[in-house]
């Protein structure tokens, strides 16, 4: 029984590492777009920097966004940013 349960532990613990790594959505409000930084702050106060494809700098104060966020060392990246109408 011994010899299983080591094996099952490690296959478990490999499976979920990955997801360590996910992306998370959110959507939310803008408070403030910095187009200089490409930084965005919604209205919570958390800042996302922008990933390098994102061209477009007419974000707006109170404009509703969706977008997906991966964490790059201490620095939360917006990845497919979405201006919701």
């Amino acid at each position: 029984m011994r010899k299983l349960a080591l094996p099952s532990v490690f296959a478990v613990v490999m499976a979920v590492a990955p997801m360590a790594h996910a992306a998370t959505s959110a959507t939310c409000a803008v408070k403030s777009y910095d187009a200089k930084t490409m930084m965005l702050t919604p209205e919570d106060g958390s800042q996302y920097q922008m990933s390098k494809a994102w061209k477009d700098s007419a974000l707006k104060p109170g404009e509703k966004v969706a977008f997906a966020s991966i964490l790059k060392g201490k620095i939360h990246e917006a990845r497919r940013l979405k201006v919701m109408k």
